[in-house]
């Protein structure tokens, strides 16, 4: 059959794969957080869709700790960060087999055997944002600056991209127009990297009046 999720959280699940999703249907994943599940957090022999979406802090054994995937799959405007595996050659995304597309996603500090690898198989893509060399031909950087999971609007915790970040006006829209919390994109010159659109803070300054 088909699935449809949005604005979830799936915390704290364990599978020997895919501990909070095992798909070999059809799946579409929008505006989601997954955090602290084991066996990676989606396990795909189907068809999954993921959009505006949230992976961190999850593990995996054999598998990726966020998404392992034999089908085919999709990958849009996410951060996946933060996770990890100890025998499934990724701490973030392992393609094994089948089609894979991955755009506008960050991929950074995700840990395989304590060593820094983001990614495993081939993907196609553009616009993604690493901070290692195993993610095809996403730009690698240094100067990603995320944030910490937490509250930042919306239904979901997500985490932010900070000041100077390189994900910032460094993705293409097309016909995503909001973040995972809800807010429009973009809010500068061209869409941000990720699940989270940075949004400028403009401070105003007024004379203090000593009596």
């Amino acid at each position: 059959g088909t699935v449809t999720i949005t604005d979830s959280t799936f915390s704290g699940n364990s599978a020997n794969q895919g501990g909070a999703i095992a798909n070999g249907a059809q799946v579409t994943v929008t505006g989601s957080t997954f955090t602290g599940n084991s066996g990676s957090a989606i396990s795909n022999s189907g068809t999954l869709n993921v959009t505006n979406s949230t992976f961190s802090g999850n593990t995996g054994g054999l598998t990726a700790g966020a998404i392992y995937s034999t089908g085919n799959l999709s990958v849009n405007f996410s951060t996946i960060t933060g996770n990890t595996s100890t025998m499934g050659y990724s701490g973030g995304i392992r393609i094994n087999s089948g089609t894979a597309t991955v755009n506008n996603t960050i991929l950074a500090n995700n840990l395989y055997n304590n060593t820094l690898t983001n990614c495993s198989g081939a993907f196609s893509g553009s616009n993604n944002l690493s901070d290692d060399g195993t993610c095809g031909t996403s730009s690698v950087s240094t100067n990603i600056h995320l944030g910490s999971l937490g509250n930042n609007g919306g239904s979901t915790q997500t985490i932010p991209i900070l000041e100077g970040s390189d994900a910032i006006d460094h993705a293409v829209c097309g016909a995503v127009t909001t973040d995972q919390r809800g807010i429009s994109r973009p809010q500068g010159t061209a869409c941000d990297i990720g699940a989270f659109e940075f949004v400028a803070r403009w401070w105003v300054y007024l004379p203090m009046v000593i009596k």
